[in-house]
């Protein structure tokens, strides 16, 4: 039986986890915890950003998916996708029944990142996923190096920033892509991560010419980058972030696989690939467009 988790439920979920299942749903900013142990969060009912579904068989859970909204309501991202070991088919039926129900809460899109040799794959596909992105995760392999100054100055990102990193997101993204998380501006203001520790841009001439997204978590470092610079200045960008994760150990970078340019320097100052992952998305319900109006560029 497949039914919403309650507050009462919480042994159950812990007995589950005690079995030391793999989550096989990956989230970016918590990327360098790998795949086993139990998650840091806990999937019950929190207000109306997480719903949590758990497959019941005479008390115990055999298999949990659980998904919480993104920036905006209308986008949701699936946070867990867990089965007992051998029972990947619950995890097609737990999809599913999660698409259903936040269909029902008006919920347009959901998003889903699995590895990239993940056997839930053609699962999710069957459930009715489709693969839109790839992405790939470095580490960055030397204990110390010396950190040239960067030439600029990042400063923190503001909310006036907002449309003119929209405008960077449409100058360096793929349509693909942007077709999926969003052609107008709420779309992907809503499609975005709810939380994220540090934001920092580069301007250069009047225009925001970088993004930098900093993230630290139990000791170890990790960051993204959306730039529109060239190789020396990207070259710079990397050395800036290392710089402000320099007491962080390991030290990743997440980056879309159409960032051919920027792998290539992460590669060539001590990074490794270490993952890769395929990004999902699912349409739930129509969205509803409305006329948006932004500020002109002088």
């Amino acid at each position: 039986m497949i039914r919403a988790l309650l507050p009462f439920d919480a042994a159950a979920v812990l007995y589950f986890y005690s079995k030391d299942p793999v989550n096989e749903a990956k989230l970016r900013d918590r990327l360098s915890q790998g795949q086993r142990g139990r998650p840091s969060f806990f999937p019950l009912p929190l207000g109306r950003r997480r719903y949590s579904l758990g497959f019941f068989h005479r008390g115990l859970i055999y298999g949990l998916a659980s998904a919480r909204s993104c920036f905006g309501l209308g986008a949701w991202e699936i946070d867990q996708l867990i089965s007992s070991e051998g029972r990947h088919e619950l995890c097609l039926n737990l999809l599913e029944r999660l698409s259903q129900a936040l269909g029902q809460l008006r919920v347009e899109r959901l998003f889903l990142s699995l590895p990239a040799n993940s056997p839930l794959l053609v699962l999710a596909t069957r459930a009715g996923f489709c693969h839109y992105l790839d992405e790939s995760l470095f580490r960055f392999q030397k204990a110390k190096m010396a950190l040239s100054a960067p030439p600029y100055i990042l400063r923190p990102k503001s909310e006036d920033d907002e449309y003119q990193l929209f405008q960077l997101y449409n100058a360096v993204v793929p349509i693909s892509v942007r077709i999926v998380e969003g052609l107008a501006f709420q779309q992907w203001r809503q499609a975005r991560e709810r939380v994220s520790k540090g934001e920092l841009v580069y301007e250069k001439d009047g225009r925001l010419g970088a993004w930098l997204r900093i993230r630290m978590d139990e000791g170890s470092g990790q960051f993204e980058i959306l730039a529109q610079l060239d190789e020396p200045e990207l070259g710079h960008l990397i050395q800036w972030s290392l710089a402000l994760l320099d007491e962080q150990w390991p030290i990743f970078c997440l980056s879309a696989d159409f960032q051919g340019q920027l792998q290539r320097l992460l590669t060539e100052q001590g990074f490794e690939q270490v993952a890769q992952y395929s990004r999902l998305v699912k349409q739930l319900t129509a969205p509803v467009h409305k006329l948006e109006f932004m500020p002109s560029q002088a």
